[in-house]
């Protein structure tokens, strides 16, 4: 068995060519140490240490064994581009498994490798015949005619398709163009439609105003007419009224003088009679009122020949608040008429001035009788 074994290493590695070793980015050629090396009789593989990488240069590109060489079949595209691809560091190699090639056992055995990891194992490589390989070389060919008919095949479905398309495309944008226009020209009409019954409208509207404004102006006019009238016949109205007003006022007036001028006669002519004595003439209540203030004070008044005393009640006449001197301090007696309009709603009030500038004090008596006898007795100085 060891003999038989021993015999079919040698004749493999008889057969075994020299391969050509893969070659990193960052490996430069170098004659002696790059000599292909023989096939492990332990595994099949030629191994060859990373180790080499630190004599690389990165200008030197990645020089790789063909696939004609090792008679493997070629590698996809994107793989190639990949491995021509210089400018990126080439990754680490991963742990392989050995492959014993014995055929003692009648088939092939997989060991775990215990070799370093920075070794590149490459296949051994594999003879073919002339014959063989014009044989793939044809059918490479015809694989090759193939896909070019296939492609131009699908190159013309798709340009059947995108014309197609392209037409379809067209036919919807002119039934589109085609519906636009449609609803274009439907909605002119519609406004068109809509304008002039918004016009016609308008035009009724304007009418039935212009009715309406002329009913009006004919109606307010009617009116101005009738207030004319009858602010006339109240004018005329309170015309009379305010004359008769003044007729009595005149006439109330006069009644009111004449009452003034009796009681200042008969006030002068008692005074005369009772020139200094102290006797009272009339004596009752009264509400006073100064111009320094607005407030009204209820006073108990005595009225002698000479004055006319001011109390706060009728019980203590010990002491007046005020004294009025008849023959020098009162300047003038006023009705209200007369500069003191505010004592027109107060019924029996008057008004005296006061000489050497002290002021007027307003005042009301709570009979007319009593008014009279107080302004004749004032004004009998005068």
């Amino acid at each position: 068995m060891d003999a038989l074994r021993a015999k079919t290493r040698w004749l493999h590695r008889r057969r075994s060519p020299t391969i050509p070793v893969a070659r990193s980015a960052s490996e430069t050629y170098n004659p002696v140490r790059d000599k292909a090396l023989p096939i492990s009789p332990h595994d099949g593989q030629i191994v060859r240490a990373r180790s080499e990488d630190a004599y690389a240069s990165p200008q030197q590109p990645r020089r790789m064994a063909s696939a004609v060489q090792t008679g493997l079949p070629p590698l996809p595209l994107d793989q190639l581009m990949d491995m021509h691809n210089v400018n990126e560091p080439p990754p680490p190699t991963p742990p392989k498994a050995s492959i014993d090639y014995s055929e003692a056992g009648g088939h092939k055995r997989s060991t775990s490798s215990t070799r370093p990891t920075n070794r590149v194992i490459l296949s051994p490589t594999i003879t073919m015949s002339p014959q063989e390989r014009a044989r793939r070389r044809m059918e490479a060919q015809m694989r090759q005619r193939r896909e070019e008919e296939e492609a131009l095949r699908q190159e013309e479905a798709r340009q059947a398709r995108l014309k197609a398309e392209k037409e379809e495309l067209l036919r919807r944008d002119a039934e589109d163009e085609r519906r636009r226009r449609a609803m274009l020209e439907r909605d002119v009409q519609q406004s068109v439609a809509l304008r002039r019954q918004k016009e016609e409208r308008e035009r009724q509207e304007a009418e039935a105003w212009a009715r309406e404004l002329e009913e009006r102006r004919r109606e307010e006019k009617e009116r101005r007419l009738e207030h004319g009238r009858r602010g006339e016949a109240l004018r005329r109205e309170e015309q009379a009224r305010l004359e008769e007003a003044a007729r009595i006022e005149a006439e109330a007036r006069r009644r009111t003088e004449r009452k003034r001028a009796q009681a200042k006669a008969d006030a002068r002519k008692l005074r005369k009679q009772k020139k200094g004595s102290h006797e009272l003439i009339l004596g009752g209540w009264l509400t006073v009122q100064t111009d320094q203030t607005p407030v009204w004070k209820r006073r108990y008044f005595q009225l002698t020949p000479s004055s006319l005393k001011l109390y706060k009640t009728d019980e203590d006449l010990s002491q007046p608040l005020d004294e009025i001197d008849l023959d020098g301090r009162v300047q003038a007696v006023r009705e209200w008429h007369e500069g003191f309009e505010e004592l027109e709603a107060i019924p029996h009030s008057f008004a005296i001035l006061l000489s050497n500038g002290q002021g007027s004090m307003s005042m009301f008596t709570n009979t007319d009788d009593e008014k009279d006898t107080l302004m004749g007795f004032l004004s009998s100085s005068i």
